[in-house]
C-alpha cells in the first residue's frame, strides 16, 4: 500500500512496525553475547602447538636395539681391588724433610730459647691416668675439669683457638678439637700429629709456657712424656705419645677457669 510523504515522515511509522517484525527473544540475544565474548578470546595463531604429530608417532615406536651391546651394562659389576682390604688411615702427607722445617720454624717462634726441662724418671698419677683415655678423659685428668667434661663440645675451631693461646707446633696435622667457654667454663683442648720427636717437643712448650708465665712440670713413662703447669687458677698440659711410623701425638690442654 502506498502512503504519502506526510504519513513516512510521521514519528514511528515505520520504526514501530520493523521493531516489531524483527523483534528478537532474550535467549536469543544472551546466546549472541556469548558467542562474541567467546571470539574475543580465541587461541593465538602463533602459539607453539603442544602435540606434535610426528614427535608423538617417534615416541610411539618401538625402541631400536642391538643384540652385541644389551649385557654391555656394568651397572651391577662390583669392582674388586687386588689383594686384601686396606683400611688403615691415609697418608697425611709429611715431607721428608717436614721435621727439620718443622724445628727451624719452632727455634724461630722461641726467638732460639729452647731448652729441655728436666724429666721426672718415674710418672706421674695425671700422666698414669690419661694416657689410655679419650680427649675428654684427658681433659678432666690433666686439667682437673671436673663437671665442665660433660659440657665439651668436639669440632676443629676448638683446636683453632688453642693457638690463640699456646700455639700448635709448627706443620702439626690438627686431628681433633674439643672446648666450652660459659659462664663457669673456659677450655680449649687439641690433638695433632707432628714427625718431630718428644725432646724437641717438650721444649718447646717448656719456653712457651714460661714466656706465658706458667710454672710448670714434666714427667715421662715409657714412650708417653707429660709438661704440666699452672698460673693462678689457670692449667695447662701437654701430653706426648709415640703415634707409630715416626709420629708424635700431641694433647694441648688449656683451662683458663
Amino acid at each position: 500500500m502506498l502512503r504519502s510523504n506526510a504519513e513516512l515522515t510521521r514519528p514511528g511509522a515505520i520504526t514501530g512496525r520493523m521493531t516489531a517484525r524483527f523483534k528478537f527473544p532474550a535467549s536469543a540475544s544472551l546466546i549472541a553475547c556469548a558467542l562474541l565474548a567467546g571470539c574475543g578470546q580465541g587461541v593465538d595463531p602463533g602459539a607453539p602447538v603442544d602435540h606434535d604429530p610426528a614427535m608423538a608417532a617417534a615416541l610411539a615406536e618401538p625402541l631400536m636395539t642391538d643384540p652385541d651391546l644389551s649385557q654391555a651394562n656394568a651397572r651391577n659389576l662390583v669392582a674388586e681391588p687386588g689383594g686384601p682390604a686396606d683400611r688403615s688411615l691415609p697418608s697425611l702427607g709429611f715431607a721428608e724433610n717436614e721435621a727439620a722445617l718443622a724445628r727451624d720454624e719452632a727455634q724461630a717462634l722461641t726467638g732460639g730459647r729452647v731448652r729441655l726441662p728436666g724429666l721426672l724418671p718415674r710418672p706421674s698419677p695425671r700422666l698414669a691416668a690419661a694416657t689410655a683415655t679419650t680427649l675428654a678423659g684427658r681433659v678432666r685428668v690433666l686439667v682437673d675439669a671436673g663437671a665442665c667434661t660433660d659440657r665439651l663440645t668436639r669440632g676443629f675451631a676448638w683446636g683453632a683457638a688453642v693457638g690463640t693461646v699456646m700455639p700448635i707446633y709448627p706443620r702439626a696435622h690438627l686431628i681433633e678439637g674439643a672446648g666450652v667457654k660459659d659462664g663457669t667454663c673456659s677450655i680449649v683442648a687439641a690433638t695433632f700429629l707432628t714427625p718431630v720427636a718428644p725432646q724437641p717437643l717438650m721444649a718447646f712448650y717448656h719456653a712457651q709456657a714460661r714466656e706465658a708465665g706458667y710454672a710448670d712440670a714434666a714427667s715421662q713413662a715409657g714412650d708417653a712424656a707429660l709438661l704440666e703447669g699452672a698460673k693462678g687458677s689457670a692449667r695447662f698440659a701437654v701430653l706426648l705419645r709415640n703415634a707409630g711410623n715416626g709420629l708424635t701425638s700431641v694433647d694441648l690442654i688449656l683451662r683458663e677457669k
